[in-house]
């Protein structure tokens, strides 16, 4: 039974590896499951009995890759700190933002399944935003940012409602390009933390 499970573990593996290099190599649109399979040196039906769509082989390859954008984030929170708290913390969520903004399919996947229950990615992805709210009110407290107004968890709830918004309009091209995102993200930290009061500005 090990044997079994360790292949299987093995063949998924191999699958995912196939798939990240098609992605990159032709786009996530070009790619079908007849290349995936072919790139891994499987069978069609084995891909889709690991990851039965390719809504699934998106999601799992941009899960894996987002654990190394919030492993960047997580970095960032001890890098300089002279500067405005917006600032600061634009520059913790620049690996997410750039993330997601290179890879548009994942990004509508995360937005959609993350606001609801009943899609099959829909608790890892809300797990997701769970920790980045957690990554930046472990950084709010380290910076010993408060105000007798506004507790951390609302701040951070906040940052998350804004970067989500940022990432549907980036995703939906009604923010055209990454410098433009950033900048109304920017925009969008200046006034939540300037009405927090003067220590966290």
């Amino acid at each position: 039974m090990k044997n079994v499970q360790t292949r299987s573990l093995k063949t998924q593996s191999r699958i995912l590896d196939a798939t990240r290099r098609l992605f990159e190599e032709k786009g996530c649109r070009n790619v079908t499951a007849e290349m995936i399979a072919q790139a891994s040196g499987v069978a069609k039906g084995t891909v889709f009995a690991h990851f039965q769509d390719k809504s699934n082989l998106i999601a799992a390859v941009g899960m894996e890759e987002m654990k190394a954008a919030m492993a960047q984030m997580q970095a960032l929170a001890s890098a300089e700190r002279n500067d405005t708290l917006a600032n600061r913390v634009l520059r913790l969520f620049d690996p997410l933002l750039l993330f997601f903004s290179g890879n548009p399919d994942f990004a509508h996947l995360f937005i959609n399944q993350s606001a609801f229950d009943q899609g099959p990615w829909s608790k890892q992805f809300q797990k997701s935003c769970q920790q980045f709210e957690d990554s930046l009110a472990a950084y709010l407290i380290e910076e010993e940012i408060e105000d007798e107004n506004i507790s951390v968890g609302l701040m951070t709830s906040g940052v998350q409602a804004f970067f989500l918004q940022i990432l549907t309009y980036r995703v939906a091209g009604w923010i055209e390009t990454d410098q433009a995102a950033r900048e109304k993200f920017r925009a969008y930290l200046d006034v939540w933390f300037r009405d927090a009061g003067g220590k966290i500005g």
